[in-house]
C-alpha cells in the first residue's frame, strides 16, 4: 500500500523453508528476494547525502535460524563504510545491539547465567559493532524482530529497535509495546530525529 519508493530487507518470516540441496547463504531466500524485488540479500544506495545499507541478518542454523552477519557480508560492510564523510544508516531485521533481547517475559537465569537466544539478536553483534565504531560514520542502526522498542547509544551510533506494525502478532500489544512504525527525519549535518507512530489494527 506504500505510495513512495521502498526497499526491503530479509526477515525470518520471509524465509519459508531451508533448501537442503542448497548450502549457500541463499538457501530459503531466493523466493523472497524475487517477490520483494531485491537486487541481492544485502545492498546499499545513496540518497540526499545519506548512504543506506541493508543487511541480511537471518542465517540458517540446522532447520531453524540464527542472527548472524556472515564473513562475506561483514567484509562487504567494512568496504561500504570507508568514506568517513558519508552519513550512514544501517538496517537489518534482527538487532545487532538491543536490550529487548533481555526483556522478554520468558527470560530466566539458568545456573546463574542469563542466556540470550541467537534467534533474538545477531550473535556476532560485537564484531559488527566494532566495524561500525571504527568507521565512525554510521549515525543509526535500525532493526525490528523483537516487536519491542529501545535505543542503545554505543560508540557514537544509535542502535534502534523500532517495534513492529504487527505488535503482539496482530493481537494488540507485545510486552506493552503497541503496534507501531517509525518515522525518521535525516538532516544534512548527519543528525536525525525519530518517532514511533502508533498503527491501528
Amino acid at each position: 500500500h506504500l505510495k513512495k519508493p521502498y526497499f526491503c530487507i530479509l526477515g525470518n518470516h520471509d524465509i519459508e523453508q531451508w533448501d537442503d540441496s542448497d548450502l549457500t547463504y541463499y538457501s530459503g531466500k531466493k523466493r523472497a528476494i524475487q517477490i520483494l524485488n531485491m537486487k541481492d540479500r544485502y545492498w546499499s544506495f545513496e540518497k540526499s547525502g545519506w548512504k543506506f545499507i541493508g543487511l541480511d541478518t537471518v542465517q540458517r542454523n540446522g532447520q531453524t535460524f540464527k542472527g548472524e552477519i556472515d564473513p562475506e557480508q561483514l567484509s562487504w560492510l567494512g568496504s561500504q563504510l570507508k568514506n568517513r564523510n558519508e552519513h550512514v544508516v544501517v538496517m537489518g531485521h534482527m538487532p545487532i545491539l538491543s536490550v529487548t533481547a533481555l526483556a522478554g517475559a520468558n527470560m530466566k537465569p539458568v545456573d546463574g547465567v542469563l542466556r540470550v537466544q541467537t534467534t533474538s539478536y545477531v550473535a556476532n553483534g560485537a564484531a559488527v559493532a566494532k566495524v561500525i565504531r571504527e568507521a565512525g560514520n554510521v549515525r543509526a542502526v535500525l532493526s525490528g524482530h523483537t516487536h519491542m522498542i529501545d535505543r542503545c547509544d554505543f560508540g557514537g551510533t544509535s542502535y534502534i529497535c523500532a517495534g513492529a506494525v504487527s505488535g503482539g502478532w496482530w493481537n494488540g500489544a507485545n510486552e506493552g509495546f503497541y503496534p507501531s512504525l517509525f518515522e525518521f527525519d535525516l538532516m544534512t549535518d548527519g543528525t536525525f530525529t525519530s518517532r514511533a507512530v502508533e498503527y491501528e489494527l
